[in-house]
């Protein structure tokens, strides 16, 4: 069933033009990922959070609002894996970034054909920040 949703979604000629978008938003997340320094929210939730034992990030024994837990966990885990850089504390969100893209296209498999490159283009490129919302750069100048 999956494979013909994805051969459906691959199979009109509009994708021409959403494979290359799809492409450039992976790259620039990824190079946004490797290239932006930190923000404050996320050296916060280094230094409070992915630093504690698995236990303490599961128990919530320091409540707070910028303690995501999945985002706690996987970044704790990459950075257990690859060590304490950037890109290794940033890449579950970088994961994150290509399955919401995978989901957006899944979302508007099924609309109008004409409306789809618009679909994809607001799903994907309708925010302050994007395409590099995946790296948390809320410092970039108004």
């Amino acid at each position: 069933m999956l494979d013909e949703t994805v051969k459906n979604i691959f199979s009109y000629k509009l994708n021409y033009i959403i494979i290359p978008l799809i492409i450039f938003l992976i790259i620039f997340s990824f190079i946004r990922s490797y290239q932006a320094s930190f923000v404050h929210d996320e050296s916060f939730t280094y230094l409070f959070f992915v630093q504690k034992s698995l236990s303490s990030i599961l128990s919530f024994e320091h409540p707070s609002a910028n303690n995501h837990l999945l985002n706690t966990i996987f970044a704790k885990f990459f950075n257990n894996v690859f060590g304490s850089s950037e890109l290794s504390l940033r890449f579950p969100n970088f994961l994150a970034h290509i399955g919401y893209i995978v989901f957006s296209l899944l979302l508007i498999k099924n609309v109008n054909k004409k409306i789809m490159l618009p679909a994809f283009v607001i799903l994907n490129f309708n925010h302050k920040y994007s395409p590099s919302a995946c790296c948390g750069d809320s410092n970039t100048s108004q």
